[in-house]
């Protein structure tokens, strides 16, 4: 697992990586997508050479009793990697 700021992206590997976009039409003759920053509401269009489109995802969680427990944790983010850490030192847990 490699987390990269986009900045990290553009300087290390030369990808112009834009979180919180979401592509909004595909013109896939032209290369050219329509996109909307999810933080500004702004529209644009942009060119691409090659395009990812990352959707994302999330962790399945069952429907199983205790799933909503303090102390059950799913591990799918860095953060949530903290979220456990944080616990297991607030809580002083030893297994």
């Amino acid at each position: 697992l490699i987390v990269r700021t986009p900045e990290e992206f553009i300087k290390k590997n030369n990808i112009d990586a834009r979180v919180n976009n979401k592509v909004i039409s595909k013109d896939k003759d032209k290369k050219r997508i329509e996109v909307e920053d999810l933080n500004t509401g702004s529209k644009y269009q942009e060119n691409y050479d090659k395009l990812i489109i990352s959707t994302g995802s999330a962790p399945f969680r069952p429907k199983i009793p205790g799933i909503d427990m303090e102390g059950v944790f799913t591990l799918w983010t860095i953060p949530d990697a903290l979220k456990i850490n944080t616990f297991i030192k607030e809580k002083k847990v030893k297994n």
